[in-house]
């Protein structure tokens, strides 16, 4: 029985090269196979050196948050070391604070993102992982 499966194994083991020359030469071929293979594009293509603009209808939005926390004076109170390095950063439909400070990042949600909240001009607004930045989603 073992000398039957091993002739059957070797016999297509020496037939195996026959079989695939046969069929990349079949009559029907010609030097332009209509077979590709799929390109392949990259897993985690480069990210966009600056981020996008931000939309037409956030800009107004974005330019109020920012004279609010500019002009507010317990804002400017608490952040006054900061001011001058709060970065605000536009992501999809988000706005990004980074304030530097956790205190001044808790200032500016108090002061100036609940009332907007309240008012109906935001959605939601989370901290940053670090709790030195706001996310606001519009």
């Amino acid at each position: 029985m073992r000398l039957i499966l091993s002739s059957i194994a070797a016999i297509a083991f020496l037939a195996l090269p026959t079989i695939v020359a046969a069929q990349s030469t079949s009559p029907n071929s010609d030097n332009n196979s209509s077979f590709e293979l799929p390109r392949r594009t990259p897993r985690n293509p480069s990210r966009p050196a600056e981020p996008p603009e931000p939309p037409e209808e956030y800009e107004k939005k974005i330019e109020d948050i920012q004279n609010l926390v500019s002009s507010n004076k317990q804002v400017k109170i608490i952040c006054a070391n900061y001011m001058n390095d709060i970065k605000y950063q536009f992501l999809s439909n988000k706005l990004q604070i980074d304030t530097g400070n956790n205190s001044c990042a808790f200032t500016i949600i108090k002061e100036v993102i609940q009332p907007q909240l309240a008012e109906g001009k935001l959605r939601t607004y989370e901290y940053t992982g670090d709790r030195e930045g706001v996310i606001v989603t519009f």
